[in-house]
Parts: structure tokens; sequence; C-alpha cells
């Protein structure tokens, strides 16, 4: 007769994944390691309650990887954890592929006019035309080419940098904002005894009916009213090196 260890057979009953061990009453299983259970019946740890890893992963402790620095987000982006890994999606106002994120205001993503101001907030941009400017931000006109300006119908509007000027046209006096037909002033320089007629360039003064103009004679040079030698004025053109000399109502050199 031949006798042979039973753990050496296929007699003992212990699990594919026990240790079969020969004792003095016979055998016992002990599953190996990785595994629990009688020994005659083995299986995986990880499909148990028995092991102690954590239910986010192969660790014994495991953390939201963006929860943690681990993650390569930028610091204006959100990370947000997926069965794969993680996402990062820039913050609202800025913009990007998440590992670099950039405030909008300083791309070209923004759909301010270029004559606004684009403004990073919370929850996006706002855009506000500059000074001298009006509209919704998006769309910006000049002041001047609207109604919004309060310069007076007889002024016109310059745009600035701070906003816009209003300065009265020819032939008009006033703030701007409020402009008078200056014949209707005393700010023209007509004669009491002449007729003030506003122009394009300014205003012209015609002596009324039965008052004349005086004008100078020849060589002479003045308003009518006063009149004076024309070599001693610089209305002559004799040359820087030439002597003016008044003759007979005529000058020569």
């Amino acid at each position: 007769m031949t006798c042979e260890d039973i753990c050496n057979t296929t007699h003992h009953t212990c699990d594919s994944n026990a240790t079969c061990i020969r004792t003095n009453t016979g055998f016992n299983c002990t599953c190996n390691p990785g595994f629990v259970g009688t020994g005659m019946t083995c299986e995986d740890i990880c499909n148990t309650t028995d092991h102690t890893c954590d239910s986010n992963g192969n660790g014994m402790t495991c953390e939201d990887v963006c929860n943690t620095t681990n993650h390569t987000c930028d610091s204006n982006a959100t990370c947000t954890r997926t069965n794969t890994g993680f996402n990062c999606t820039c913050n609202l106002g800025f913009v990007g592929n998440g590992m670099t994120c950039e405030d909008i205001c300083n791309t070209t993503d923004h759909t301010c006019d270029s004559n606004a101001t684009c403004i990073r907030t919370n929850t996006g941009f706002n855009c506000t035309c500059n000074p001298g400017f009006v509209g919704n931000g998006m769309t910006c006109e000049d002041i001047c080419n609207t109604t919004d300006h309060t310069c007076d119908s007889n002024a016109t509007c310059i745009r600035t940098n701070t906003g816009f000027n209003c300065t009265c046209n020819p032939g008009f006096v006033g703030n701007g904002m409020t402009c008078e037909d200056i014949c209707n002033t005393t700010d023209h320089t007509c004669d009491s005894n002449a007729t003030c007629i506003r122009t394009n360039t300014g205003f012209n003064c015609t002596c009324n009916p039965g008052f004349v103009n005086c004008t100078c004679n020849p060589g002479f040079v003045g308003n009518g009213m006063t009149c004076e030698d024309i070599c001693n004025t610089t209305d002559h053109t004799c040359d820087s090196n030439a002597t003016c000399n008044l003759y007979k109502n005529q000058y020569w050199i």
C-alpha cells in the first residue's frame, strides 16, 4: 500500500484559491492572500466588504483630485472630476483651455465695441462706452453724431477724451449749450447807426440810411474815422531795406 500527503492530491476539499495544510487530524484549508472565506470556499477580497480600500479608489484613503493640488487646472478654472480623471473649465469672465485661462477683457473674445471699455465680472463681462461715446457698450457711437449731446442747434459739438465740448458757430455767441445771434447782443462791434447782419463767417455792419462810411484816402490806412500814414505802419509793401515815403497820397520807395 502507498500513502500520499492528501494536500498533494485532489482528495482534499480546499478551494482552488486556498492552501491545503496537512494536520495530525487531517488537513486545514487557508484562503490565499487576497481571498477571504472558510478555506473550502474563498472569495476575492475586493468583491467583499472585508477590504479597507476607499470607495473612490484603490488606496486606503482616496480624495477627489479636484480637492487637491494634484490637478493641473488654472487658478481661474473649475476642476470637475470625471470617470476618466478630471476636466478643467475656465470660470466666467475667463477664456482658455482650462489649464490656462485669461481675463476675457484682455483678449479679442469679448464683444465690446472698440470705443468701449470691457470690465470682467463674476458672471462674465460688461461693456461700457468710453467718454464721448454713447450706446449699449457692444455698439458705441460718437455722441456728437447723436441727439444725446446738449449743444445748441447753432453750435458745433466736438468729442473730447472726457466727453464733449460745445462751441457756438460763427455769428453766434454763448456757452455752446445756448447760442444767440450775435446781432441780437452787444457782442458785435457795429456802430449804433449801423445794422448788424449775421453771416456764415461772423457778421457785417452796414450804415443805416442817412449815414455813410468813412474811407481813408490812398496812402493812409485805418477805419476812416482814424487814418494813419501807411508808411508808419506795417501795411506797406516796401522791402525791409527800403524807405517808404508818402507822395501825393501814394507811397513810393
